[in-house]
């Protein structure tokens, strides 16, 4: 009978403080979102000796990542994606981390994106896509 008791007390304990697993934030998963880039910031200069990265504020049109609308994303040498690739009001699908993977830091235009206090993810890959 205790025993009985005891398994069914640590099942209830056990459902009720378990956390959904599709809720669990990790750091080191990769979020997939569709976007419409908002802001029209400049780009950086060419990456080189100095590794250049810019914040990009995009509104999240659909994502498997649970936010509420804007983001920043920090795309990396974002030259590389050609002349003209960014622009305001387009759409982006785009694939992002939480954290940096490199081993180094970058130096990151503008410096004060922190400012505007959103979710802030590291690009991975990111394409042109129609709305």
């Amino acid at each position: 009978m205790r025993f009985s008791l005891l398994l069914i007390s640590l099942l209830f304990f056990q459902a009720v403080f378990s956390q959904d697993s599709q809720n669990v934030i990790k750091q080191d998963s990769i979020y997939k979102f569709k976007a419409r880039l908002t802001d029209n910031s400049t780009l950086t200069p060419g990456c080189g000796v100095i590794a250049f990265a810019v914040a990009k504020i995009f509104e999240i049109i659909e994502s498997d990542y649970p936010v509420n609308r804007n983001v920043t994303i920090i795309i990396q040498c974002p030259e590389l994606n050609g002349n003209g690739f960014f622009v305001t009001d387009e759409f982006y699908s785009i694939e992002a981390g939480l954290k940096n993977d490199a081993s180094f830091d970058w130096l990151i235009i503008p410096q004060d994106y922190a400012k505007e206090k959103l979710p802030v993810f590291w690009a991975r890959i990111v394409k042109k896509s129609k709305k």
